[in-house]
């Protein structure tokens, strides 16, 4: 991880993939994603989350840089917890 922020209930996370199996992903490929942490009471909206993104050198510290979130789906399974 190169980049961790959290604004609110919001954190946007990027980094550099150093291992990986799928030859998609090479390391040295930089990755980034979204959480959102919408509460955990019955009455609460559910959690959100991005996909993984993945490009060039430089994207995941400009995602960062650039307070951004993308693609956010509603998280089926587990909690998230975004505390400062």
């Amino acid at each position: 991880v190169s980049c961790f922020q959290i604004v609110g209930n919001m954190a946007r996370i990027g980094g550099l993939v150093d291992h990986a199996t799928d030859p998609r992903f090479l390391p040295g490929t930089e990755f980034r994603l979204v959480v959102v942490d919408n509460g955990n009471g019955a009455s609460d909206p559910p959690d959100m989350g991005s996909n993984a993104r993945f490009g060039f050198p430089g994207t995941a510290q400009a995602f960062c840089d650039a307070g951004t979130a993308f693609n956010l789906e509603r998280v089926e399974h587990g909690n998230v917890e975004v505390r400062p």
